[in-house]
This record gives structure tokens, C-alpha cells and sequence, in this order.
């Protein structure tokens, strides 16, 4: 059987500390989470809140070798409770929109050239 790579995006794994922001603009839940792995096109983070998919959210991250944050917007496609770590869950996030200041700052992270 052979399987074919869906994916858009090279990934890269590695834990960044993320912060998570959903609800009212005026009045957001803040959570904090670990990401997994990193792409242009989304974000796989672990974090103790169990998110519906088609919630949006903000994310706030840095990355090595970057002096400011990231501000993002996503969409979560999927959750699951994580294997490893019980009372955890995995999430898929995909970006809705990256300036281009964040793409190329992810871009540099992902292929190695931003840390």
C-alpha cells in the first residue's frame, strides 16, 4: 500500500509556548498551550481546553530567532484527546490569514533559516 503526503506545507515539530485567545474581542478566554509542529499553513498545539472545530481563534507565538511575536488567526479543523498526555488535547489549527511579515518569519523557521 502506498501512502501520499497531503499536506500543503513543510512542517517542522518543536514546542513553542503559544498563546491561545478565543471569544469576544472585548472580553477573550486566554488559555496558554505547547505546539507540536508548525507549518505556513497551520499549527498543531496541546493544551488542557477541548475546542469545537470551526471555533476561530487568535494565537500568539515566538519563534527562535525572532524578535517579536507572532499575532495569527486560525480555525480549529480537528481535536483529540492527546495519547501521551491524558487530560490534554491535540488540536489542528489552520491559519486564516498570514501577513507577509509572518509567513516569511515562519517560512525562515520551517526550512531552517530563522533560528
Amino acid at each position: 500500500m502506498t501512502f501520499y503526503e497531503k499536506r500543503k506545507f513543510k512542517r517542522v515539530k518543536g514546542v513553542l509556548k503559544t498563546i491561545c485567545l478565543i471569544g469576544e474581542a472585548g472580553n477573550p478566554v486566554e488559555f496558554f498551550a505547547d505546539s507540536e509542529n508548525l507549518s505556513e499553513g497551520g499549527i498543531r498545539i496541546i493544551s488542557d481546553q477541548e475546542l469545537a472545530p470551526d471555533t476561530q481563534l487568535a494565537l500568539v507565538l515566538w519563534l527562535p530567532g525572532h524578535e517579536e511575536e507572532l499575532s495569527l488567526s486560525g480555525k480549529v479543523i480537528y481535536t483529540n484527546r492527546s495519547e501521551e498526555r491524558n487530560s490534554f488535547f491535540e488540536t489542528g489549527i489552520q491559519f486564516l490569514f498570514l501577513s507577509d511579515k509572518n509567513k516569511t518569519a515562519i517560512q525562515e523557521y520551517v526550512t531552517g533559516n530563522g533560528s
